[in-house]
């Protein structure tokens, strides 16, 4: 039961450190290639099996939940994914957000930009 748990939080945390990467502008490219796995295996965990695994497990047992998560994709494996969540979840966490500009400062230094493009053609 114990070892359960921990896989539960294992994969829990895993979904919530992508989000928040997500969230902070990462793209999930930088992610698949931070973690060495394709895009789309990325993309699979992210939208389809750690969110069914996650709302399952509050109704079904865990192996059942994970299973049928699992059921829905054909690219991730049970046992690859359980023996490397450990792994990708300590990798990700040193991973950094990309700091996201607010368009306000994109749109004054493209202002500045264009001014002083005006200004050298006169």
């Amino acid at each position: 039961m114990n070892q359960e748990n921990e896989q539960k939080d294992e994969l829990q945390a895993l979904y919530l450190k992508i989000e928040s990467l997500r969230n902070n502008g990462v793209k999930m490219k930088e992610i698949a290639d931070w973690l060495d796995i394709a895009p789309s295996v990325l993309s699979s965990l992210y939208t389809t099996v750690l969110p069914n695994y996650i709302e399952l497990s509050k109704t079904h047992p865990e192996e059942e939940a994970l299973d049928s998560a699992l059921m829905t994709v054909n690219n991730i494996s049970k046992k690859r994914l359980l023996s490397q969540a450990r792994e990708m979840l300590l990798r990700l966490k040193e991973m950094k957000a990309v700091p996201i500009e607010p368009p306000i400062k994109i749109l004054q230094s493209y202002d500045s930009w264009t001014r002083y493009g005006n200004l050298r053609a006169k």
